[in-house]
């Protein structure tokens, strides 16, 4: 072996990442852990195959989020926004019509896991329940708030169960719209059974 054999190390130049504003890791972050998210059992989803698949260091992640369960955390909040957002921009949807969207069913099946693996509740809850419970009241302004706000929380439970155990459950799609139209139908007695029940504003 000859002395040319040897380099010195500093003679040898370094690979460089780009710099990527933080901004934009974050959103790339984001989106690539929903596409995972989408493909993979939840807890496949790790920070070394999120980072290597966005050509960026794993402590790029722990700045940003603090912890995979941050990262999670944060991800379920998009999820949701996205879901709300895109049922906006459709017009005067049925507000039930909502919970039909393949992100609030990830987000339903990603919450569920992360508080089976003891994850705080509180990380999850959202405002955006509370604009859905706003927006149906407009929409069906005949019915009293009492009313319109245990709708909006019976079929946020019923649907999000839906998206958790439909399939142990062996619920069909003929299954479902059959639950879609009696749950419609039930949505158009809210001003009688408001009355009924002693619960008018």
């Amino acid at each position: 072996m000859t002395e040319n054999t040897f380099v010195n190390a500093e003679q040898i130049p370094r690979v460089r990442r780009p710099v990527v504003p933080a901004a934009q890791a974050q959103a790339l972050i984001v989106a690539e852990t929903i596409e995972l998210l989408r493909k993979l059992p939840f807890d496949q989803v790790t920070a070394q195959l999120i980072s290597g698949n966005v050509k960026l260091t794993m402590p790029t992640i722990w700045r940003n989020f603090g912890s995979m369960e941050g990262l999670f955390s944060y991800v379920s909040s998009v999820l949701i926004t996205n879901a709300v957002e895109r049922w906006r921009s459709q017009g005067s949807q049925p507000v039930i019509t909502i919970f039909f969207d393949p992100d609030l069913a990830l987000r339903a099946r990603l919450i569920a896991w992360l508080l089976a693996e003891g994850a705080d509740p509180q990380l999850f809850r959202s405002p955006l329940l509370g604009s859905l419970i706003e927006d149906f009241q407009q929409l069906m302004p005949e019915a009293s708030s009492r009313a319109s706000t245990s709708w909006i929380r019976i079929s946020t439970m019923l649907l999000q169960s839906y998206a958790v155990f439909g399939e142990i459950n062996q619920i069909t799609a003929d299954n479902f719209a059959d639950n879609f139209a009696l749950m419609s139908y039930f949505r158009d007695l809210l001003p009688t059974a408001a009355q009924d029940l002693g619960w008018n504003d």
